[in-house]
């Protein structure tokens, strides 16, 4: 009995994720045109900082329940370690130039519906953090990632770390980027940090801290 109330729970978790991520989306959207197309109201200037407000919480919120959902669902069934993924450049503590690569390589490359993801960190912990880029391996098991800054300023401090991301924590950034796309695409460049992670997003490299040359 107990389980399957717990099984209905879960869906019900995932389904309202779901459904808020979409909502998030259509909300930014209509937003951005600034008409509700179905019946063809148009969205003054405040109102359509108001759907904008309202689309981020609703993002924000979807992001809580997924992650919710993917602590219920799902635990670790892999070990980053065995990968061997290394961070050969920059350095930590180094100075860079604006517009930089982090470079690396790995033993191993990933399997089992694996990827690496370079995300940002705002602090040497892992969350509060934002996917910034995949991290692509090459047939030599070498790496790659440019870093380039929005809007770089001399002597900025960017902290930097490689997750392993698994099926949940690859879904989670998809549905993040579309509906950070539509913020963007509104002139809002600056989205919500995740401050938990499923448990199958598991950092795999230390704490990268770097300044941008003056």
């Amino acid at each position: 009995m107990v389980e399957k109330i717990t099984d209905v729970l879960k869906q019900i978790l995932e389904r309202l994720s779901l459904t808020l991520f979409v909502l998030a989306i259509i909300t930014i959207g209509i937003a951005a045109i600034q008409e509700i197309p179905a019946i063809g109201v148009s969205i003054h200037s405040s109102g359509q900082m108001a759907l904008y407000a309202l689309g981020a919480v609703i993002l924000v919120t979807a992001v809580f329940f997924s992650l919710k959902e993917t602590q219920e669902n799902g635990r670790l069934r892999y070990n980053p370690k065995k990968y061997g993924l290394k961070v050969e450049s920059p350095l930590n503590g180094s100075v860079v130039n604006k517009h930089f690569d982090v470079k690396g390589r790995v033993e191993t490359s990933p399997r089992d519906n694996i990827q690496f993801w370079l995300f940002t960190v705002r602090q040497a912990k892992e969350t509060p953090c934002k996917p910034y880029r995949p991290v692509p391996i090459n047939t030599d098991l070498t790496w790659s990632v440019e870093v380039t800054p929005a809007n770089p300023k001399p002597n900025d401090i960017w902290r930097l770390v490689i997750f392993a991301v698994g099926p949940s924590g690859q879904a989670m950034i998809d549905y993040y980027y579309k509906a950070g796309d539509r913020l963007s695409d509104a002139g809002i460049h600056d989205w919500p940090d995740f401050d938990e992670l499923p448990r199958d997003v598991v950092r795999c490299s230390d704490f990268i801290r770097v300044t941008l040359a003056a």
